[in-house]
């Protein structure tokens, strides 16, 4: 046998494996179906915790969880990743304002949704390639009936505290003491306006908690839910960076994996949902950006969560939302979704990729003249 040969070979081989594996290849299933749900009403915290529980039960060898602070009131803070930690993480969480819970309920089914292989090779990719690091309930204490955490500065002890607390979403450090430092309703420093942003920056126990999980896990892109307002997205607002070269660069990424949100959605039957790039409400969704540089975004799901019946509600929601999920997922760990054209495209180039460095190189002598397409040993 040549082994000269023998080696040629195995190197066209890796070129072409090589060339042909530069792009993930996905056509993702354009479909949630109702029957993924498996309650009927908006769920309480204990069930909502008690999902996660059972999802980890189930798929012990790829779900797990820390518990990574505490909340005012000391209950545990509790981050599920599904997947390697070691591989590329992206990162959704749920209920940063306590009565937002469509978030809460849309990262459980999104993780049940791919973890029961409803689309295999959707699946398989994610599965394979990245972690998906999801916080159920950022706001434990106040899920389903505060806006805003439990410490209630200024309440004196009697009457309600209902517009009592810190807005978790205006207590990061990233220009905490800004003044209208965002969009929409700001920021104050009345402990009974909602958009209270507590006595000094990352005062809450829920904030520095935050702030070590991101210095242990750093997300490639994260998204912070939330379902207040009409429905929209918002990215990271680049215009603070001083680096012009990483702000075009940054910018270029935003709009690049938007753009296939746009693309998958529309296969999926929906409208693309606005994006807008001031930045949003609050500096929750904005701080990763400004400390790791990790590509960060927001939203508002739905602006109603109780005039439409739960299980009308949440396939829509889902059909709604799990395009845009998938797109940071993918686009977490590098992963693309191609149309046909685009398929074929790449594997024609990942076949001829090959074959013209096969001619360059037997041109300069490395490889004997080919006289046939049969290889004669």
């Amino acid at each position: 046998m040549n082994y000269k040969k023998l080696v040629n070979v195995f190197i066209i081989l890796m070129m072409i494996s090589t060339s042909v594996s530069i792009y993930t290849v996905k056509k993702v299933n354009a479909t949630v179906s109702s029957s993924l749900l498996d309650a009927n009403a908006w769920k309480t915290r204990e069930q909502i915790l008690a999902n996660w529980s059972t999802l980890e039960t189930t798929y012990p060898n790829l779900v797990s969880h820390e518990v990574f602070g505490k909340t005012f009131e000391g209950r545990d803070m509790l981050v599920y990743f599904i997947g390697d930690k070691n591989k590329a993480i992206f990162m959704i969480d749920g209920a940063t304002h306590g009565q937002e819970v469509s978030g809460s309920e849309l990262c459980y089914y999104y993780a049940k949704w791919i973890l029961e292989r409803n689309d295999p090779v959707l699946s398989q990719t994610v599965l394979t390639n990245s972690c998906i690091m999801i916080v159920p309930i950022v706001n434990v204490d106040g899920y389903k009936t505060h806006r805003k955490n439990m410490d209630l500065i200024g309440w004196n002890g009697s009457g309600s505290f209902a517009n009592y607390g810190v807005d978790l979403n205006r207590n990061f450090d990233w220009h905490w003491d800004y003044g209208n430092a965002t969009t929409g309703g700001g920021v104050s420093s009345d402990p009974v306006n909602a958009n209270y942003k507590g006595p000094s920056a990352n005062s809450e126990p829920e904030t520095k908690a935050y702030i070590s999980l991101w210095n242990r896990y750093t997300p490639k892109h994260y998204l912070n839910n939330h379902a207040f307002g009409n429905q929209i997205i918002w990215k990271a607002d680049t215009k603070y960076v001083t680096d012009s070269e990483q702000k075009t660069e940054d910018d270029q990424v935003f709009q690049s994996v938007y753009n296939e949100y746009v693309q998958l959605t529309s296969e999926w039957g929906n409208t693309a949902i606005h994006l807008s790039t001031d930045g949003g409400t609050g500096n929750f969704g904005m701080s990763p950006y400004y400390y790791h540089r990790t590509y960060s975004w927001s939203n508002e799901i739905v602006l109603s969560q109780t005039s439409i019946a739960y299980s009308t509600l949440l396939p829509q929601l889902m059909n709604q939302w799990f395009p845009f999920y998938i797109t940071l997922n993918l686009a977490s760990c590098g992963a693309r979704i191609l149309d046909i054209t685009t398929i074929v495209i790449t594997i024609m180039i990942g076949i001829m990729i090959p074959i013209v460095m096969i001619i360059a190189y037997s041109k300069r002598g490395y490889i004997r003249k080919i006289k046939s397409l049969k290889l004669r040993w």
